[in-house]
């Protein structure tokens, strides 16, 4: 959408916290290679914070009305 561009801002306080809250959300374990590689540089992290300027919405479960998930299983 032109003319709607979000807004970002760099929180370098809250990186590591933020590392380690996507590591454990992915469930990558903090003794791997991939882990030990990005805590080595942890000073080096930093949070982005995006605030959307504009957020839309579409609802169309009245077009949805006797769908089903043919084939899937739960």
């Amino acid at each position: 959408m032109a003319g709607f561009l979000p807004q970002a801002t760099l929180v370098p306080e809250r990186g590591s916290e933020i590392l380690l809250r996507l590591l454990g959300r992915y469930g990558i374990d903090l003794e791997s290679g991939l882990a030990k590689s990005l805590l080595a540089k942890v000073e080096q992290e930093v949070a982005v914070c995006i605030t959307p300027s504009h957020i839309s919405s579409w609802d169309f479960s009245s077009r949805m009305v006797g769908a089903t998930s043919a084939g899937c299983r739960t």
